[in-house]
């Protein structure tokens, strides 16, 4: 009997062994299914953030071609820009230079009509006989002086001038009264009357 219980013992023993071992096994097989399919899991949301990220630069690179695209159409209005502005620049130029000839032949015209009135101004108030040869030494004095210069001077020479009756050196049929002026029969005017209005 003793053998018999000690068979039946180690047939319990062998068999709850074999249970705890199927058990076991049972559980880790459980376990490897469930940690494959939080991977798996994990995998699909890391697959689903990725297709988000790849959809979100999708779009965020059609919205840099547009800027660039943008920044393009800028450039070109600018190119254009700057083209039109080197051409009115050029055109301001051109009529710049056109200007400045304009201004430098009436600056020569005014000289030259001061240096005529000068030299006219010069003679009448000379206190001696005006030659050839003072005359040419006149002109070149008063070629080399400035528009102020002779402006400056234009203005001593009017002061010397005073008007004069003259009864002499007639113009024409007057019967030896004041000398008429050259623009009119006023016998009023006399030379020096004329020669004011000249100067002034």
């Amino acid at each position: 009997d003793e053998d018999t219980s000690t068979k039946e013992a180690s047939t319990e023993d062998a068999s709850t062994e074999d249970a705890s071992t199927e058990d076991a096994s049972t559980e880790d097989d459980n376990n490897s299914t469930d940690s494959e399919e939080e991977t798996i899991e994990s995998l699909k949301d890391s697959i689903t953030e990725l297709e988000t990220e790849v959809e979100n630069l999708k779009v965020e690179n059609e919205t840099l071609k547009d800027e660039i695209e943008s920044l393009k159409e800028k450039l070109n209005d600018k190119e254009e820009e700057n083209s039109e502005l080197t051409t009115d620049k050029q055109i301001l130029e051109t009529e710049n230079e056109v200007v400045l000839d304009k201004l430098s032949s009436f600056a020569k015209k005014i000289k030259n009509q001061l240096e005529n009135r000068m030299l006219d101004l010069k003679i009448v108030t000379s206190d001696v006989e005006v030659t050839d040869e003072k005359r040419s030494k006149i002109i070149k004095e008063i070629k080399n002086m400035s528009i102020d210069e002779m402006s400056t001077e234009i203005e001593g020479l009017k002061k010397k001038i005073k008007p004069k009756k003259l009864s002499d050196n007639t113009i024409g049929k007057n019967n030896g009264k004041n000398v008429e002026t050259i623009v009119d029969k006023n016998k009023d005017v006399t030379m020096g009357d004329y020669l004011e209005n000249f100067i002034n």
